[in-house]
């Protein structure tokens, strides 16, 4: 929820998934399909029972205007970060954050320590608190997970994100 508005992300619909961007304007009671540019950056694949939360720029830095810092809310950049799912054939331990401000989809990838990403899961839950993303249990399909794990998302470049 980010300025009266809602950002819903795939979902399924009867036997088909989808990965369609809406943004729902709660003020305005309008849902309008959010067209990310494939050509411009790569788009998550369509999935179901992932998690997305918020996260303000604020958590990792302040906007200068003029000589003082901001703290206005409509000064602060949002990003939105999802994490797992289940896609058509399996569960999901991709991690992607959207940019609402350039409509734009990136990957984090976590190339310098692949034991940290948390395992593959569906029907999790994540939190955010000052920050640090938080996400615990779910499932893998077969097992009932109990894992938590941590993506400190407090550095404003996201290419340096770890799990």
């Amino acid at each position: 929820f980010h300025k009266n508005k809602i950002y819903i992300f795939g979902g399924c619909f009867g036997r088909s998934l989808s990965n369609d961007m809406f943004v729902v304007d709660v003020k305005k009671r309008t849902a309008i399909k959010i067209k990310a540019s494939r050509e411009q950056s790569p788009t998550p694949c369509a999935r179901y029972k992932h998690c997305m939360v918020k996260v303000a720029k604020r958590e990792c830095q302040h906007k200068m205007i003029g000589r003082k810092r901001s703290n206005r809310k409509e000064d602060q950049q949002v990003v939105l970060v999802m994490y797992g799912g289940c896609s058509e054939r399996q569960a999901m331990n991709d991690t992607w954050v959207f940019d609402p401000k350039t409509q734009k989809w990136t990957e984090i990838t976590n190339s310098a320590n692949l034991d940290t990403v948390p395992r593959r899961c569906f029907a999790h839950v994540m939190v955010n608190i000052s920050g640090r993303l938080l996400t615990h249990g779910g499932t893998d399909a077969w097992t009932i997970l109990q894992d938590t794990y941590q993506l400190d998302a407090r550095n404003c470049d996201i290419s340096k994100w770890r799990w």
